[in-house]
């Protein structure tokens, strides 16, 4: 399955106007990547990505992923590793693969990469199921 519209992704990315660049360009069982651009807004005053915007990015690429497992589902922990400053308005990918697909939980790792496929950011997050 590689076609994102069999899936309801998009309900990952919050309202914020920054985010609604997000495009979904690979979605199968399991594994998500997402392309995305930041803006001057999520800038820290290093003029680079806050830390808090890239841990953002990738919380939503683990709901994706457990979207595509059907699980409805709400982070319970986070865990990130900040490699290298993220750019604004440099391309980021960001891709997300299901490490344990339970009753209760989802366990997502997400590694974000600039446009030189260098890590940025790697992560894990623990999912709670809701259905």
């Amino acid at each position: 399955m590689t076609d994102s519209a069999k899936f309801d992704l998009r309900k990952n990315i919050p309202a914020l106007p920054q985010l609604q660049s997000i495009e979904v360009v690979e979605a199968q069982e399991g594994h998500v990547v997402y392309t995305f651009t930041p803006p001057a807004e999520m800038a820290n005053y290093h003029n680079n990505v806050h830390g808090g915007m890239v841990y953002t990015m990738c919380e939503i690429g683990a709901g994706m992923v457990a979207n595509t497992l059907g699980k409805d589902n709400v982070a319970i922990t986070g865990s990130c590793n900040y490699i290298r400053k993220c750019q604004i308005g440099e391309p980021v990918t960001v891709e997300g693969t299901a490490q344990h697909n339970g009753r209760s939980t989802v366990v997502v790792r997400v590694v974000v990469r600039n446009s030189a496929d260098k890590t940025v950011a790697e992560t894990t997050f623990t999912l709670f199921v809701l259905q």
